[in-house]
């Protein structure tokens, strides 16, 4: 069964932007406390979710710190939700920004999609096809903005084997005892017996 994994990267940040014409161009941070989502440019410094806030401004102290909006998100994203369930019968919500489409039986072109969503939300979303949803999440990763990806179940294997292992669903502690036994990509943890 194909599957889709449609994500929009930085959403908090790209809805913002979205209701906020003064913060179209600018280095956003959003978040109290800790940082929930940073604009491109707020990555670019160094920013990343979860680093507390202080640290954020220093390394970043042009950006517009904008408190989260959660509510809003949700409002957003169930926008989002509803266009895709046009699209397919089986949608799973993830979180605000991801969704999974189930392909199954469906002739749907990625690139088409990404433009309808586009231009029905004004989101631009990055998409990844495969035969199972951990590797169309990692697909979609792969995809800049705009794009899709699609891996097919026979080159599976050869996608992943460069990946670094920190892609892989387990504990901090768990990859932390992988690299440190020199299995530092997927490639060389498939090749254990």
């Amino acid at each position: 069964m194909q599957i889709a994994f449609v994500t929009i990267p930085r959403f908090a940040v790209e809805a913002e932007r979205q209701r906020r014409q003064d913060a179209a161009a600018r280095l956003i941070l959003v978040g109290e406390r800790a940082v929930l989502d940073c604009s491109l440019g707020a990555d670019a410094s160094g920013v990343r979710r979860g680093m507390r806030m202080p640290e954020a401004i220093a390394l970043c102290p042009k950006a517009v710190v904008l408190a989260p909006d959660r509510p809003h998100y949700e409002r957003r994203f169930a926008e989002v939700l509803a266009f895709l369930d046009l699209q397919s019968p089986e949608v799973e919500h993830t979180q605000p920004g991801t969704a999974l489409l189930n392909l199954a039986g469906l002739e749907l072109n990625a690139d088409n999609l990404i433009a309808m969503l586009h231009k029905r939300c004004g989101f631009m979303a990055s998409v990844g096809i495969a035969e199972g949803k951990f590797v169309a999440r990692i697909a979609a990763g792969e995809a800049p903005p705009g794009s899709a990806k699609t891996v097919l179940s026979a080159t599976e294997a050869a996608f992943l084997a460069p990946l670094p292992s920190s892609i892989l669903p387990a504990s901090e502690e768990m990859l932390w005892k992988l690299k440190l036994m020199g299995f530092d990509t997927v490639g060389k943890i498939a090749k254990l017996p």
